[in-house]
C-alpha cells in the first residue's frame, strides 16, 4: 500500500454555490513526455479528464472510505492523451 503524505488540497471557494464544482487547470509542454501520470482523489467522488477525453473508467471514485482515517486515490497512465497544450478538468460531488 502506498502512502502520499505531501498532497496538496484545493477545493471550492466558500461562496461557490453550484452543486459540481469544477477545476481546471490548462498547462503546455515543449514535447510529449515518455511518461505521463496523474493521482488522483476526492473528498467525495469525481470525473476527471484530459483534453475532453475521460480518464478511467472507474465510478464514483475514489471509492467509499471513512475521510477522517484514510483517503483512497487513483493512478491512472495517461501518456497516450498528452499533446502540447493540455486541459485538466475535474468535476467533484459529495460522497
Amino acid at each position: 500500500m502506498e502512502f502520499i503524505k505531501n498532497a496538496k488540497f484545493i477545493s471550492a471557494a466558500p461562496e461557490w454555490n453550484e452543486t459540481v464544482p469544477k477545476f481546471r487547470k490548462c498547462f503546455s509542454l515543449s514535447e510529449k513526455p515518455k511518461k505521463a501520470e496523474i493521482q488522483i482523489s476526492a473528498l467525495g467522488v469525481y470525473v476527471a479528464e484530459i483534453n475532453g477525453e475521460r480518464i478511467g473508467d472507474f465510478i464514483m471514485a475514489p471509492g467509499w472510505t471513512e475521510y477522517s482515517k484514510r483517503l483512497l486515490f487513483q493512478s491512472y497512465d495517461i501518456t497516450d492523451k498528452i499533446k502540447c497544450n493540455n486541459t485538466l478538468t475535474v468535476g467533484v460531488g459529495g460522497g
